[in-house]
């Protein structure tokens, strides 16, 4: 009983797997030999014994399709215009991050040019003298140039990485 099963579950498994084949136009043939073994083939046997087997046939490649939902439906061209948007899209955003990040960069060398410039200025010198508004030449004192030259040290390391 239990070889009967199991021998039905592959015929019924196999069936399965050669149903593909049948759907390309083949046809199926099934023979138990004198050992009960099941044999499928797709060409015609020489054991007189031999049936053809009829399986359903899915529907043929060129029929539209037709087990999904019309709204789930796309034409092969509207897949590639909207895979090419998708692309253009894509190039567009990537193009845009490059320009901001070339911006940005740029943005971070002036500002790294002008802190080396100023400390330069700051720095090795006791006394600087500088214009005030009302165009005298007036001397920094030194709390004042030492809080500059920490400024523009902190900045030339947060810009001049």
């Amino acid at each position: 009983m239990i070889k009967f099963a199991s021998q039905a579950a592959i015929t019924l498994l196999l069936l399965a797997v050669f149903s593909t084949a049948n759907s390309q136009g083949k046809e199926i043939y099934t023979w138990t030999d004198e050992n009960g073994v099941v044999h499928f083939v797709d060409t015609p046997p020489s054991n007189p014994n031999a049936v053809e087997v009829e399986v359903d046939a899915p529907p043929p490649a060129s029929d539209p399709v037709s087990y999904t939902s019309p709204d789930l439906q796309a034409t092969e061209s509207e897949f590639a215009e909207s895979a090419a948007s998708y692309a253009e899209q894509k190039r567009a955003e990537l193009a845009q991050a490059r320009k901001l990040n070339a911006e940005e960069q740029a943005e971070k060398t002036q500002m790294c040019k002008t802190a080396r410039e100023k400390l330069a200025e700051y720095e090795p010198s006791r006394r600087v003298y500088y214009t005030n508004e009302q165009g005298e030449t007036v001397r920094m004192d030194d709390e004042q140039r030492v809080s500059l030259v920490e400024e523009y040290k902190a900045q030339v390391a947060k810009f001049c990485q």
